[in-house]
């Protein structure tokens, strides 16, 4: 009777920690913001916690081979492809390729 518990404010104001008591102190933990796409830059900002911005593939994943088309997977990150066809000049007489740099 007559007894108060008043539990304690562990709460830092900032999104990104997750915050707790714990054998009478406060714990601030910082948050995973890690969202599993390799195609995006995660971050967290104290007022608006995680977030997780896309990529520019054609610039964060150039491989600078004019023979390839550069993409972004979200398990493995930057994957650059050969262009099918690109160079094909539809003459069996002739061997089709492309020069990384100069193309066809």
């Amino acid at each position: 009777v007559g007894c108060e518990y008043v539990p304690h404010d562990c709460d830092d104001d900032n999104d990104c920690t997750d915050d707790y008591c714990t054998a009478g102190a406060c714990v601030n933990e910082p948050v995973e913001c890690d969202d599993g796409n390799a195609c995006t830059d995660d971050a967290c900002g104290a007022l608006n916690g995680c977030t997780h911005t896309p990529w520019v593939v054609e610039v964060r994943c150039d491989d600078g081979d004019v023979c390839t088309a550069d993409g972004c997977n979200p398990a493995s990150g930057c994957d650059s492809q050969p262009i099918a066809g690109l160079c094909d000049d539809s003459d069996e007489c002739t061997d089709d390729s492309c020069d990384p740099t100069d193309g066809c």
